[in-house]
């Protein structure tokens, strides 16, 4: 292709070839100017009307499950595109079917490269299966779209910056595959059956009467009518469970995360939720990290049935491996916050002292407390306390790969 500043002078060039009647030469620059003006302006509109889209079989998937990624190329104009070269990015712990993933300048991520021929008004879909066999929010995209003119002279690009999400939900297992006893692994059940007044839902003050303990005086009542008064809870015949998960694999966050004990510890909190909901526990969760769009420790109070299970699912895929707060520090502050006598469900990879104390001064406190420990970690002795021991899942299983990640 000729450059600008040489037209005038082919033109120029073409014209004393014609005078001088040496047609094979005007012939050869005829044709220099009409391939250089048909490139050029391929080059130039070539991307112009060029939409590329991604489309899921489904937005959310089971950890395991195969689900369908389109890909979908269109030319909204009338300039054919002779070639089109699509580099995708996608996340590496995601395999599409049997597809060659090239590397990409992002950590973690792989480029999915599609090359397109595609004609006036044409649009082209190409469809692979996508194997989820990583938990997260996982972003698909940016996308960098090339084309030039059917010459080869030259080239355009641009990004599409369009992203589309994935959310695939953590693994989960039956809770006797982790260790744990099938029946009752997070206490006795027939606790549930008894009756517990909780001090947190006030149902009415009356008339102090002998035998009251002092502890139940409504003082401003009390105060308001010149006799004492005591209080009156609603009763309850169920009792919360939280399930708390700590993400630091370290005792210090400046060694980074080990994924695997990471996940093991998300997938292993994921079944004991799935489990306890099953027997009919209200559950919540609580976490020292943040979900993705969030700017504060994962908190979500306990509920019932199988919408409460698909929440706590969600958020426990959207998990990063950023630590907010030590999970001591979590608890101390949401302390006052845990309902009446909830169960506490501990799951950690790491046991440091100031944790352990925390723990058995919830159980001190009327809350039973279960302590899930991931990986050969050795806590000193813990009084009162159910612990139960989980080795780490294959990281091969959970999409991760061995060492550090910071």
């Amino acid at each position: 292709m000729i450059s600008r500043a040489l037209v005038p002078v082919v033109i120029l060039l073409l014209v004393f070839a014609v005078a001088l009647r040496l047609f094979p030469l005007a012939l050869l620059l005829a044709l220099l100017l009409v391939s250089s003006g048909l490139a050029r302006l391929w080059i130039t509109r070539a991307l112009d009307r060029v939409e590329y889209r991604r489309h899921f079989s489904q937005q959310r998937a089971f950890f395991g499950e195969t689900i369908e990624l389109a890909v979908e190329a269109v030319n909204r104009k009338i300039l054919p595109l002779p070639w089109l070269e699509v580099d995708d990015e996608t996340p590496l712990p995601l395999p599409i079917g049997d597809e060659p993933l090239f590397p990409s300048a992002r950590p973690r991520r792989v480029l999915l490269s599609n090359t397109y021929s595609l004609g006036p008004y044409e649009r082209v879909t190409r469809r692979y299966r996508l194997q989820c066999r990583a938990r997260g929010y996982w972003a698909f995209g940016p996308a960098t779209l090339r084309s030039g003119d059917v010459f080869g002279f030259g080239q355009r690009e641009r990004e599409a910056p369009e992203l589309d999400y994935l959310l695939i939900y953590p693994k989960t297992v039956p809770v006797e595959q982790l260790g744990l006893p099938a029946k009752q692994p997070f206490g006795d059940y027939r606790a549930r059956q008894r009756l517990f007044e909780d001090p947190t839902r006030l149902r009415a003050v009356r008339p102090f009467e002998p035998g009251d303990p002092l502890k139940r005086v409504h003082w401003k009542a009390t105060a308001r009518t010149g006799q004492i008064q005591v209080k009156q809870f609603d009763a309850t015949s169920t009792l919360d469970l939280y399930v708390v998960l700590n993400l630091a694999t370290f005792d210090h966050s400046w060694q980074g995360t080990r994924p695997d004990l990471l996940e093991t510890a998300i997938s292993v909190a994921a079944s004991a939720a799935s489990h306890a909901l099953g027997e009919g526990f209200p559950v919540g969760l609580l976490a020292n990290g943040m979900t993705h769009g969030s700017d504060r420790p994962l908190k979500i109070a306990p509920g019932r049935g199988n919408d409460q299970l698909m929440r706590l699912l969600e958020s426990l895929a959207k998990l990063s491996a950023f630590v907010t707060l030590s999970l001591d520090d979590l608890l101390r502050q949401e302390r006052r916050a845990l309902p009446w006598s909830a169960t506490i469900v501990c799951v950690t990879a790491v046991a440091a002292e100031p944790l352990l104390a925390v723990l058995t001064a919830l159980q001190r406190a009327g809350h039973p407390v279960v302590l899930i420990l991931i990986g050969d970690v050795e806590p000193g002795p813990l009084p009162g306390l159910t612990v139960y021991r989980v080795s780490p899942f294959d990281p091969a299983e959970l999409g991760v790969e061995h060492g550090l990640a910071f």
